[in-house]
């Protein structure tokens, strides 16, 4: 089963959630949390996320050149992520 949505709307989401930014670790926590993902399908999902911020991050070497969204707050590799 496919997931009911992107993982980068889901990052986005939850960052808002969380005043705009925050630690990998409590993006990932609240992704959980909310439930909205299909984790059965993909129990390492957590490595999905990371992707997800750092392809939608011109801060990041992974950026993917489509949707800008993410910044990293205290350079990359800190595991702190915010809203553009």
């Amino acid at each position: 089963m496919s997931q009911p949505r992107r993982w980068v709307d889901e990052v986005k989401d939850e960052l808002r959630d969380l005043g705009g930014e925050g630690w990998l670790s409590e993006i990932c926590r609240q992704i959980r949390k909310r439930n909205c993902m299909n984790f059965a399908s993909n129990p390492r999902w957590e490595p999905a996320v990371r992707n997800a911020l750092e392809k939608h991050s011109s801060d990041s070497e992974a950026f993917a050149h489509r949707g800008d969204y993410f910044r990293s707050v205290n350079g990359i590799g800190s595991g702190r992520w915010g809203l553009r």
